[in-house]
């Protein structure tokens, strides 16, 4: 029996809203941090990390947009979120 959250349809698209998965040309998931002159970090991150990060936009997607505002642990989503789309290289020492 599938869980009731794989069931539910996509209300929104998180990943975009977030500029989240910033994908290379080859569609892989890159940094999802900016430099101080605004280009985007193409470093790539770790497939474990990837999935992680895709889960929570997942999750976030299933939701409606007004109730991710006003639900008290969408912070911790997306500060787990950031954890997981951010490179090793400069942002995970």
């Amino acid at each position: 029996m599938a869980d009731r959250s794989s069931q539910q349809i996509q209300q929104w698209n998180p990943e975009s809203a977030f500029s989240a998965a910033n994908p290379d040309k080859q569609g892989d998931f890159t940094c999802m941090s900016q430099m101080q002159n605004g280009w985007r970090y193409r470093n790539p991150i770790a497939k474990r990390n990837q999935d992680a990060a895709l889960e929570i936009l997942n999750q976030l997607s299933r939701m409606d947009p007004l109730d991710v505002a006003s639900t008290e642990d969408w912070t911790g989503k997306l500060h787990n979120l950031e954890e997981y789309a951010l490179c090793h290289r400069y942002h995970q020492c």
